[in-house]
């Protein structure tokens, strides 16, 4: 309703060039997320995000954290966080079910969101690149390197003490029996 109102107040404006100029500066990013839901679901259809949840949850506790803190950070830089979530997300926790899965899903989105600043997406970094103004990728990657690399420290220490931060109080969450009180 009220982009109807918009049209017949303020200022005038043809409305099919401005709708042709914002699809002209959003086709990048449309382009980029339709490839990769394209490969997310090809990765679904030929048993790839299987082969991915099996192998992650025969990994021993260690080597676990440790392909997460690798895998978390350059497979967003591919499929975006989005995608990346879809793909990791779901057979970390299971591989992690004794932890808890709230600390261990806030250590992950952190550790995951770093994968913004990964080529060839780098969706974070060339944000910020176009608010700067800058042209090139590198000054941008080198300035957010030390801030990359304390949120890895902070998303592991969640993840690897998930029990022990999820009992803090204020953080902490009591799931319910599943009984339903008639």
């Amino acid at each position: 309703m009220t982009s109807i109102v918009g049209l017949f107040t303020g200022r005038k404006f043809n409305f099919f060039k401005s709708s042709g100029n914002t699809f002209d500066h959003a086709m990048g990013v449309i382009i980029l997320f339709t490839g990769i839901g394209v490969l997310i679901e090809s990765m679904a259809l030929t048993g790839v995000r299987g082969l991915i949840a099996t192998t992650t949850i025969s990994l021993p506790r260690a080597l676990l954290f440790i392909g997460f803190c690798i895998t978390g950070i350059l497979l967003p830089g591919v499929l975006v966080t989005f995608g990346a979530a879809a793909v990791l997300g779901p057979p970390y926790i299971l591989a992690l079910q004794d932890l808890n899965a709230i600390m261990v899903s806030c250590g992950a989105a952190l550790i995951m969101g770093i994968g913004c600043l990964i080529p060839p997406t780098g969706i974070g970094g060339l944000f910020a690149m176009r608010v700067v103004g800058e042209t090139r990728y590198w000054p941008i990657f080198k300035k957010c390197l030390i801030p990359a690399l304390f949120a890895l420290g902070v998303g592991l220490l969640f993840m690897i003490f998930a029990n022990e931060i999820g009992t803090i109080p204020g953080l902490r969450y009591v799931p319910t029996k599943g009984h339903i009180k008639r």
